[in-house]
């Protein structure tokens, strides 16, 4: 092992947001709530910091912790949805309204979910392919 490896230091501090948004898992292939996790982050070396805080965002599965990246810049996208969660889960928004409400939102992490959890059925030979494929792979 390199003994510079010891002496360079890389920091993040988690803190768990709670739950944003319900979906079905891409991992464990439950419906769950998926909480945010804000990161911050920096390199050091012998305590000296080499680079600024870096904020990273992730939803996290809460029940097998299965992350979806976000983009700090589609932070107001997150709020949204979370107001969105909690009117499903205060039984004033139904489920199909609830999908809808996180797919008018246009956010990455919501597309990133989708293409990793829907699938459509081929019209011609009734093949399941991932949402985000444009043509049936089998045909």
């Amino acid at each position: 092992m390199n003994p510079f490896t010891h002496l360079l230091n890389l920091r993040v501090d988690e803190d768990d947001h709670g739950a944003w948004l319900v979906w079905k898992c891409p991992q464990c292939g439950e419906l769950r709530d998926f909480h945010l996790v804000v990161g911050e982050g920096n390199l050091s070396f012998i305590g000296v910091e080499l680079s600024k805080p870096h904020v990273l965002l992730d939803l996290k599965c809460a029940g097998c912790a299965y992350e979806v990246k976000v983009s700090p810049s589609e932070m107001e996208l997150l709020d949204k949805a979370r107001e969105a969660t909690r009117a499903m889960k205060a039984g004033s928004l139904d489920a199909e309204g609830y999908l809808s409400a996180l797919h008018e939102l246009n956010a990455g992490f919501v597309k990133d979910l989708v293409a990793l959890t829907q699938v459509w059925k081929c019209p011609k030979c009734g093949e399941e392919n991932p949402a985000n494929f444009e043509a049936c792979w089998n045909c």
